[in-house]
């Protein structure tokens, strides 16, 4: 007869919801694959809806080996320990975790979470990694309901960043638009809405990252006089530093091809065909600040790598920095040239998070006067449809590719020889507060013009000379009567055949 004693009894049911082909377990609050296995999944059924964009979120505690992601559109290998985060459209609606070969993994703290779902997609428009993405395609809009917001005025502030294209981006306001967009940048537009959306419309040529929308409707309680300032300087506001021992104390957390090596505290490259030194340390997408060293160099060049994407190449010793945006990739490194005998040393990589105002660089001013919001939309594109030429007599005729004031090559020339048409766009919104403006200069020689209005309009004739001015005209003093702009009305007391075009403007004080 044998004595036993038997206390704290606990029986529980683990991975219940998990399908776990062979290789795979549940232990320990974590899932893992041994390295007997080969390409086997850790799966979940009904996870997703396809169609859908999903954040997910989970934590390698350990790996050797290669793990990714199935179900979804963006294909990442993981191949390091740590936290993950991917947001990407769900293709299936099966949550599956597949290794790759011998891989030994643990896994744990999985999440997935619906991201988008306040808002209606066009065509081109997605949702990823905090941000609405757009790409080039078709024109379409980005939008969200809000309930009652027809008939309030209010103020929309959104950043455009990784511009890229030739088209535009705009906000949609119900009957009217805001200012065609072509760069990047934070922008703070104010309108009154006749609808209930928040509609912002991208050409079909326009591709960018849009984040930090905000709508606020003005009251009186909101109509606060708003500070300048003038003369604060700015620097970059950066993440924590990513990349370990990028001072290369000694020879370890990098990953090295062709002829690199580490020693002497700097990273060597010594001939031949091109190579990396890198980590993969990087989110794709994202903005990082690369800097580093060349401390020697006999031949060839060196440039940062961010996830694939290329830098400027650097072939005399100095320090470089460079911003970049991570393509496909998570590697953040440098890459040299073929044949290439340099060294390099104090590699940092930070995530980029845009600039800040330098404290006690400047001095703010109250600004009393009211604020003001561009009417006239592609008012630098007079090819747009928007703009259109008078069916009176000859067709004008229109010409790109001239030197502009901003320093591109994006001002027109008009020309109409008989001078009885002229160039107009029907803008809406004016009233009696309205000051037009335009940029204009002569192709050679002097003479007159009449812009922003009709031509019976007494007040809108002005003295074009070959230098670039920017003319203006008050609608109180006009009389104009109508919603048009007219950019150049070759009728009436003008002695101009052609004339040369940018920057149309209408404001109204709000």
């Amino acid at each position: 007869i044998t004595d036993i004693s038997i206390d704290n009894v606990s029986v529980r049911e683990v991975g219940q919801d998990w399908e776990l082909q062979n290789g795979w377990s549940i232990g320990e609050d974590k899932a893992v694959k041994s390295v007997s296995a080969t390409d086997t999944n850790l799966y979940q059924s009904s996870v997703f809806t396809v169609g859908k964009t999903y954040k997910i979120v989970f934590n390698i505690e350990s790996i050797s080996g290669t793990i990714w992601v199935s179900g979804i559109s963006d294909f990442i290998q993981h191949t390091t320990a740590g936290e993950k985060t991917i947001i990407s459209t769900a293709s299936s609606t099966n949550l599956t975790f597949r290794s790759s070969g011998l891989s030994e993994v643990e896994i744990t703290n999985i999440s997935v979470k619906e991201v988008g779902q306040n808002w209606d997609l066009g065509t081109g428009w997605s949702i990823g990694e905090d941000k609405a993405v757009a790409v080039s395609g078709s024109a379409t809009k980005l939008q969200q309901t809000i309930s009652g917001l027809s008939g309030k005025k209010c103020s929309v502030t959104f950043t455009l960043s990784d511009y890229q294209g030739t088209d535009l981006v705009l906000l949609d306001f119900g009957s009217t638009s805001g200012q065609s967009i072509t760069a990047n940048g934070t922008y703070t537009e104010i309108g009154t809405y006749d609808q209930n959306y928040f509609q912002l419309y991208k050409g079909a040529n326009f591709s960018g990252n849009i984040t930090n929308i905000s709508v606020i409707e003005i009251t009186t309680d909101t109509s606060l006089p708003r500070i300048n300032y003038e003369g604060f300087s700015y620097q970059d506001a950066l993440g924590s530093e990513l990349v370990t021992n990028g001072g290369f104390d000694s020879d370890t957390a990098w990953n090295k091809g062709g002829t690199w090596t580490i020693s002497g505290g700097q990273a060597n490259f010594n001939g031949g065909g091109g190579a990396i030194i890198w980590q993969n340390v990087l989110t794709s997408g994202k903005s990082y600040k690369f800097t580093f060293e060349i401390t020697e160099q006999t031949t060839g060049s060196l440039r940062a790598r961010c996830g694939g994407t290329l830098g400027t190449a650097h072939s005399a010793v100095g320090v470089y920095s460079e911003i970049l945006i991570c393509g496909g990739g998570i590697d953040a490194g440098l890459q040299t040239s073929s044949g290439a005998v340099l060294s390099c040393d104090n590699v940092s990589v930070k995530e980029y998070l845009g600039q800040e105002v330098v404290p006690d660089s400047g001095c703010g001013s109250w600004l009393f006067e009211p604020q003001t919001t561009q009417i006239v939309t592609y008012s630098e594109l007079f090819s747009n449809a928007y703009w259109d030429n008078s069916n009176v007599g000859t067709t004008p005729i229109l010409e790109t590719g001239y030197l502009a004031p901003d320093g591109t090559n994006n001002a027109f020339k008009i020309s109409n020889a008989n001078q009885d048409s002229f160039w107009y766009a029907i803008t809406g919104g004016f009233n009696a507060t309205t000051t037009r403006s335009i940029y204009a200069r002569t192709v050679s020689g002097t003479g007159t013009a009449q812009l922003c209005s009709h031509n019976s309009n007494t007040n809108n004739t002005f003295t074009i000379t070959e230098q670039w001015q920017r003319f203006e005209l008050n609608a109180t003093a006009s009389a104009i009567g109508t919603d048009f702009f007219y950019a150049v009305d070759f009728r009436g007391s003008g002695t101009l055949s052609e004339i040369i075009l940018w920057g149309a403007n209408a404001t109204n004080d709000q």
